[in-house]
């Protein structure tokens, strides 16, 4: 009896091999943005409202009163509560402030890539849009500024995966998709209101 060999088509092997390339490119310019960002966060410090912030962090205890009080017109308790974790650290701690909003970044960082990958696919064309996000000067302040970064960042995470889940639903209509897009709108919602405009 002769056996049935399942043959891949021709174009599969090179297509696979371009998006392989094409993820290994888009990794190198994340990590390219990460060691720069790096470069200019970790010998600044804290400044502006970064000081009232952990203050108020330093004299309440953790619980929903203190999560849930408004700062600065912001209804952010993903925000307090990252605050107040640095404020235990130690006095002033930039290190581990400047650390969690570093990967706080990588995180909105590959949810950018997640998201083109998801709209358009492993195509060299993602890479313009995510070079653009990614080294923008836009987005510099918001990262310079921690008490900003605690808002920003989170925001962007949660934008990405809720645009990249909401296109996996409209696509496939599982159930789950939906959720990952109200879990991606819920944890911007975590640090500030403004995560609302994510689903216009």
């Amino acid at each position: 009896m002769r056996r049935l060999e399942r043959r891949t088509p021709a174009h599969a092997a090179p297509e696979a091999e371009r998006g392989r390339l094409v993820l290994t490119a888009a990794l190198c310019l994340v990590i390219a943005q990460l060691v720069f960002r790096g470069w200019a966060l970790y010998p600044s410090y804290f400044y502006l409202d970064d000081y009232s912030l952990l203050s108020e962090a330093q004299e309440q205890r953790l619980d929903v009163s203190y999560l849930l009080e408004p700062w600065n017109g912001h209804l952010m308790p993903g925000g307090r509560l990252v605050a107040w974790l640095v404020s235990e650290a130690g006095t002033l701690n930039w290190g581990l402030a400047a650390t969690l909003t570093l990967a706080g970044q990588a995180l909105a960082s590959l949810a950018a890539l997640w998201m083109l990958v998801t709209l358009a696919g492993r195509r060299w064309g993602i890479l313009g849009p995510l070079a653009l996000y990614l080294f923008t000067a836009l987005t510099m302040s918001a990262l310079m500024w921690w008490a900003a970064s605690l808002n920003q960042l989170a925001m962007q995470v949660g934008c990405f995966l809720a645009v990249g889940a909401w296109a996996r639903y409209l696509r496939s209509r599982r159930f789950r998709w939906a959720l990952a897009t109200y879990a991606g709108v819920a944890l911007g919602l975590l640090f500030d209101v403004k995560a609302l405009l994510i689903f216009p």
